[in-house]
């Protein structure tokens, strides 16, 4: 079977190409076949596809984990505001939200800050809880649950400061490289 090219037309994404068979009996018309390819330009030449555009270029799978890995840092110092601002410490209230913008920042020291604001964080909810449960003793009122709960506050603030142990945190602030079984 001889097969003869008698046109080729190429576009970005598509070849068609019209061939004739020369051992066919009879003389017909040439026959078209398409050959979708993607990557065949009109010179022959090939290229890698182009990207489709991206809504965040900055948002990707690495950037969602890294969110995902700050929001419990993210609770602590919201539950931190709102316990100054119940309290009336507007100042504490602006140093627990300022907290909140370093998780931004990418160097060493910004981590520092933060670790030392989960630190005060972790000695109030403490300094609260013994407060409350000496005023609830004197009365005369329960004061287990009350001590339960800020305890595990307290607690949950303190675990916060393991965040800063994970690989992607670490990255993150440009910190060394963390101990042995760090994930």
């Amino acid at each position: 079977m001889r097969v003869v090219s008698i046109k080729v037309l190429k576009t970005e994404r598509l070849v068609i190409c019209f061939f004739k068979n020369l051992d066919s009996p009879w003389p017909g018309p040439t026959h078209p076949i398409r050959v979708t390819h993607p990557l065949l330009f009109t010179n022959g030449t090939r290229r890698t596809p182009a990207k489709p555009p991206q809504p965040f270029p900055d948002f990707n799978q690495r950037t969602s984990m890294l969110m995902l890995q700050f929001t419990p840092l993210l609770f602590a110092a919201l539950l931190l505001a709102a316990h100054f601002l119940r309290v009336g410490n507007l100042v504490a209230v602006a140093l627990s939200l300022a907290l909140l913008a370093l998780l931004t920042v990418r160097r060493p020291w910004a981590a520092t800050v933060l670790q030392l604001g989960l630190v005060v964080g972790t000695l109030e909810w403490a300094r609260t809880a013994f407060v409350l449960i000496q005023a609830r003793r004197e009365m005369g009122e329960p004061f287990l649950r009350l001590g339960a709960i800020l305890g595990g506050v307290a607690v949950a603030t303190a675990l916060c400061l393991f965040v800063f142990r994970w690989r992607r945190v670490r990255q993150h602030f440009r910190l060394g490289p963390a101990g042995p079984g760090s994930s």
